[in-house]
């Protein structure tokens, strides 16, 4: 059965040959299935606010986009160094970030894939990301105990790390 909705969309543990027990995102409007990361488990995924995206993470070293449309992926691997546990579509859908046990945090343009900027400064991995609700700024969490705001700056050369606090 589906465990997530979004516009026809759901995300299931399908009972098909394809599937191998891995999560596909199903669309309920053709039942065409959309496969995630066969080599590893599903940590996190995210839809796009206009749901024509999904963003998925492997416990390896990639995240990957989706045109859910015909399930095509959208440019290369979004890659780290280690294992990536946590993906966040700005509420545009213009951007996506994604985190992880490498302690960084990557900003992506969410149409190509393209790396647009990479955020260091937590101790521990990155377990949670969340944009603002202007989707100018984000937040990350990490096991270090701390809560990071960003506000990239795409037209400069670094971006602003604007608050840190300890949870």
């Amino acid at each position: 059965g589906g465990i997530g909705k979004s516009y026809g969309r759901s995300i299931d543990w399908a009972d098909r040959p394809e599937s191998r027990g891995y999560p596909f995102v199903i669309d309920q409007g053709n039942g065409a299935a959309l496969p995630a990361h066969p080599e590893g488990a599903l940590p996190a995924l995210a839809f796009s606010p206009d749901g024509e995206r999904i963003a998925t993470v492997s416990d390896r070293t990639e995240a990957r986009l989706w045109r859910t449309s015909d399930g095509a992926p959208i440019g290369p691997p979004l890659l780290h160094r280690l294992g990536v546990h946590h993906v966040a579509f700005s509420p545009d859908g213009k951007w996506v970030v994604s985190a992880g046990y490498d302690r960084a945090i990557m900003l992506w343009d969410a149409g190509t894939g393209k790396r647009l900027d990479a955020f260091r400064g937590h101790l521990g991995p990155v377990e949670a990301l969340a944009f603002c609700p202007d989707g100018r700024r984000f937040v990350s969490g990490s096991y270090d105990t701390t809560v990071l705001l960003w506000q990239p700056r795409l037209d400069e050369t670094a971006a602003a790390k604007v608050w840190a606090g300890r949870v």
